[in-house]
């Protein structure tokens, strides 16, 4: 077994987040036959299982779905000895008469379009629908879908929109042009980054999507970059199992990967350690979910490809600012590349959902053809930190994000309370001392002194044996 150690705390302060955990990951198995080729796999998590979407190429192109906990349940959803399909991605939808949307690329008119198609609970799919317009009738050649969210390239140029999923059928709107000569867009609703191609280098930009009061409507702000100085490869956006306010998006710059996480300012990229591996590329990357209903603004686990030919390997690391432990975890027998790493099904009656297992699926090459391999590992979560249903009762904070001064709101008991704040590495950035607390609302203003960085800080306020805490955004 490969043992990957992992501290979970959302920052270093034992007070807050005082439970530990300690990951092994499973030795890798092969999930699929040795006779094709298999890629682009997908994980959903359901119930208290996970479906594995991936497309396999031989004498046909086909799409299939597998249950992670019987992997021999292999059901095939679309085959054509004539057309082919790619990319499949699923999104869950609650109906009693289908399970969610398969999308994928196919190039049933001769160029390649995405398609959705209903999921049925018999794994039969429904009649493709065409989600996309393609007036240039050229294809698309990468696509993103998140909640309300759509980008797509065709012809290198990036696009973005709104996606709309009803009960009988899937369309867009609101599609823009945000940029030529680019490629590789990642985004979510309000939030879109790409790569840009120039002088022979690929760089980082992004744009904002912010509603105007005066006229109702949202727009897309004139995009600007990121990171513009140096060579940017293999841009992603984390997998989570919420949407957040801050959505992690990393990227390479030779063999040392950057990350950004600030929603509306973003702000330099901070490092990510890879352990002095050599030859990084294909990053794949999940953020956390705590139980106090917190999303965890670093990535928590990275995996990517390392070394070269006959000796690449997945690598695995997590962590926050200071990434505690890294780990190889696939089989150097043969190459292994391409990792795509999920947070699967919630574990059945631990910590009332606040564990799940973690995939890493991968593709093994044996000579020309390529298998899906898989690890994975148990991911536990633990909090003394009474649930968000009841902070609002005792702490309240506004404005969010604040630029000036923010108002701190408590209310308690007849006894003394410990009010703080922290940054996100958990160093105390004030101590607002112990305040007599009653059972009406105080305010209490909290002026960042000139040094406080512009980020993410966590107002915790302690009385008796409970804990709150609110996250701010100071810009």
């Amino acid at each position: 077994m490969k043992k990957l150690a992992f501290a979970l705390c959302l920052f270093s302060i034992s007070i807050l987040l005082p439970a530990q955990g300690y990951f092994e990951w499973s030795e890798p198995v092969i999930i699929t036959d040795t006779n094709s080729v298999y890629s682009n796999p997908f994980v959903y998590p359901i119930g208290y299982t996970a479906w594995l979407f991936y497309e396999k190429n031989g004498d046909h192109s086909s799409i299939h779905k597998m249950d992670i906990n019987q992997l021999d349940d292999n059901i095939t959803l679309l085959s054509s000895d004539t057309y082919n399909f790619k990319m499949p991605i699923f999104v869950y939808r609650y109906s009693p008469e289908y399970l969610g949307y398969l999308f994928y690329l196919s190039d049933t008119e001769g160029v390649f379009n995405l398609y959705a198609s209903k999921l049925f609970d018999d794994n039969t799919l429904g009649l493709p629908i065409k989600v996309i317009q393609n007036p240039e009738n050229k294809d698309i050649m990468d696509f993103t879908i998140s909640e309300f969210f759509m980008g797509f390239t065709i012809d290198s140029i990036v696009r973005t929109g709104v996606i709309r999923l009803l009960e009988d059928t899937v369309y867009t709107e609101e599609i823009i042009k945000l940029d030529t000569i680019s490629f590789n867009i990642q985004g979510s609703n309000g939030v879109a980054l790409w790569q840009k191609i120039e002088n022979d280098n690929s760089h980082i930009k992004y744009s904002i999507n912010k509603f105007d009061p005066d006229s109702g409507y949202s727009y897309w702000h004139t995009p600007e970059y990121v990171d513009s100085s140096r060579d940017c490869r293999w841009l992603i956006k984390s997998k989570f199992i919420e949407e957040s306010m801050s959505i992690e998006f990393c990227w390479l710059v030779g063999d040392v990967v950057f990350g950004n996480s600030n929603y509306h300012n973003f702000t330099p990229p901070h490092t990510i350690n890879t352990f002095s591996q050599s030859n990084v590329r294909e990053l794949s990357m999940i953020n956390w979910f705590i139980a106090v209903k917190l999303n965890y603004e670093e990535p928590h686990f990275l995996c990517f490809t390392t070394g070269l030919g006959d000796s690449s390997e997945i690598f695995s690391s997590h962590g926050q600012y200071g990434w505690e432990e890294g780990a190889f975890i696939s089989n150097n027998n043969y190459p292994d590349d391409n990792p795509e790493v999920y947070f699967g099904e919630s574990l059945n009656g631990v910590y009332n959902g606040y564990a799940y297992y973690v995939y890493c699926i991968w593709q093994s090459h044996f000579y020309d053809k390529i298998a899906l391999s898989m690890s994975k590992s148990e991911a536990y979560i633990g909090s003394d930190i009474d649930e968000n249903r009841v902070i609002d009762n005792y702490l309240r904070v506004s404005p969010i994000p604040f630029h000036d001064n923010l108002n701190i709101m408590i209310k308690g008991s007849s006894t003394y309370g410990d009010l703080k704040v922290y940054d996100i590495e958990g160093r105390t950035i004030s101590d607002l001392g112990k305040l007599k607390m009653d059972n009406s609302w105080q305010t209490i203003e909290w002026h960042p002194k000139p040094v406080t960085k512009h980020g993410f800080y966590f107002v915790v306020l302690t009385f008796g044996d409970k804990k709150y805490v609110k996250k701010v955004i100071y810009q």
